[in-house]
């Protein structure tokens, strides 16, 4: 079994990041940031309900996107 779902969505990390979900990153063998995810009930729920186009409050969610792009950044360099 798999300790995590893995993704290359900034915008679902962020998404998962504002509602509370620990998102954990790596950096791939080309150089790519891949964002890890708990394998949880809870997990599967938020990305499923994020694929269904949710209101959320945009600053909240804009200042969730900007951390996550920040760690990506911070990992290239």
């Amino acid at each position: 079994m798999r300790n995590n779902i893995e993704t290359h969505d900034v915008y679902l990390a962020a998404y998962l990041d504002h509602k509370g979900i620990a998102v954990d990153f790596r950096l791939a063998p080309t150089g790519r940031v891949v964002f890890l995810l708990p394998v949880k009930k809870e997990v599967h729920e938020l990305i499923a309900e994020f694929n269904t186009n949710p209101q959320v409050p945009l600053l909240d969610y804009v200042q969730s996107l900007r951390k996550i792009r920040a760690r990506m950044i911070a990992m290239r360099s």
